[in-house]
């Protein structure tokens, strides 16, 4: 995946320590890809599945960037999170982005899809379950 994204895009990799990091570089390397178009944010994580509770990224009108950081439960309490929850305020300042406060709102960022157009589509007990965000309508 990292080989066919790294062809068009610069790819940002969360690795939980250095070594991770090497680990990562030298099975990267074997599969030619090209390291220039990759960098490693070191973050220790609960879990590897990343999706849910990393960084979103938006862009404004001005083509201005930022990480959105929700709140993040592992997945209504079932697992740790803390150091999940951590993720997107670490890549903001790794990335010298800023980073809106949404922590309020539990969300999995991997129960929603957005086209930039407007259009948002949401599993909606990952939003509205009372294990997440009771009271939320």
């Amino acid at each position: 995946m990292t080989s066919a994204l790294s062809a068009g895009e610069r790819v940002h990799i969360v690795a939980y320590n250095d070594f991770e990091v090497i680990h990562i570089s030298t099975l990267l390397e074997i599969a030619n890809v090209d390291m220039a178009q990759v960098d490693f944010l070191v973050c220790p994580t609960d879990d590897f599945w990343v999706r849910d509770n990393g960084p979103i990224f938006v862009e404004d009108a001005q083509g201005d960037w930022a990480i959105l950081n929700w709140g993040f439960n592992g997945w209504g309490g079932d697992a740790p999170y803390s150091l999940d929850d951590d993720v997107p305020l670490l890549a903001g300042n790794a990335l010298g982005l800023p980073v809106v406060d949404l922590s309020a709102v539990v969300l999995e960022g991997g129960a929603i899809e957005m086209d930039g157009q407007g259009t948002l589509m949401a599993t909606r007990s990952s939003i509205t379950g009372t294990d997440r965000n009771p009271g939320l309508t």
